[in-house]
């Protein structure tokens, strides 16, 4: 009998890492959610997929600093997975992490780091982490953008470190949601800004990673699931 595609997606008890799990249990994928914060959207997920005939547990972790990170990249050992993604982000204001260590925390040293124990642990898959292809509207978050483009930068070095045996590739979002510290208002005109003038659709991110992680031939590449984002600013 063969043994299932088993996810780990950082970040996966709600929104956009919630669509990515649900998309891959209904494609027969066994999951591992990691959430921080939010346990109860946790359990609820874990128990929607069970109900689907998938397996699925949790882990909680800080990403925001080494023992957090350290602890998820130790419990991959036991995990015998097949893929990574790397969903979870922090997104605030500098004033809200002046020194910018969270952020560089969160958005670069854990992909980084979970990245590496995956290849060294499990040997063999694939990993799709999320990026962002809005940073040329962000305002009064520097940190933010900062440690975005330091992951983008990343994606490069780790697909030739982690080659043969591991693929490594991204996917650039455009606005899909409104995060918690946006308006509706401002939410809308960011979407107006882009080229086709809408929000993401989730389905086309859960099938942007679906093709990523069935092909054998893709590493170190930009998947542009952005509404024409990238078309503004060209590569940045």
């Amino acid at each position: 009998m063969n043994t299932p595609p088993h996810a780990l997606i950082t970040g996966s008890a709600r929104r956009i890492g919630r669509a990515i799990a649900l998309a891959l249990a209904e494609q027969g994928f066994d999951i591992t959610i990691h959430y921080n914060t939010s346990a109860q959207d946790a359990q609820t997920l874990a128990k929607t997929i069970t109900s689907m005939g998938r397996k699925a547990q949790i882990i909680q972790a800080d990403l925001s600093n080494h023992e957090g990170i350290q602890a998820l990249a130790g419990a991959m050992e036991n995990l015998d997975l097949t893929a990574l993604i790397n969903n979870a982000n922090l997104f605030m204001s500098d004033d809200k992490d002046p020194s910018g260590r969270r952020h560089h925390m969160v958005n670069v040293i854990a992909p980084r780091l979970l990245s590496e124990a995956f290849a060294r642990f499990q040997r063999k898959g694939s990993i799709v982490t999320l990026l962002d292809s809005t940073l040329f509207f962000v305002k009064n978050m520097e940190h933010y953008k900062q440690s975005r483009l330091a992951a983008r930068a990343d994606i490069f070095a780790l697909a030739k470190a982690l080659a043969p045996q591991v693929t490594i590739n991204a996917i650039n979002l455009g606005p899909t949601l409104i995060a918690a510290s946006q308006t509706q208002e401002h939410f809308n005109q960011l979407c107006a800004c882009t080229p086709l003038k809408k929000p993401v659709a989730l389905e086309d991110i859960t099938q942007g990673i679906l093709f990523l992680l069935s092909s054998q031939s893709i590493t170190g590449s930009f998947l542009d699931i952005d509404n024409g984002c990238h078309l503004l600013h060209g590569n940045f």
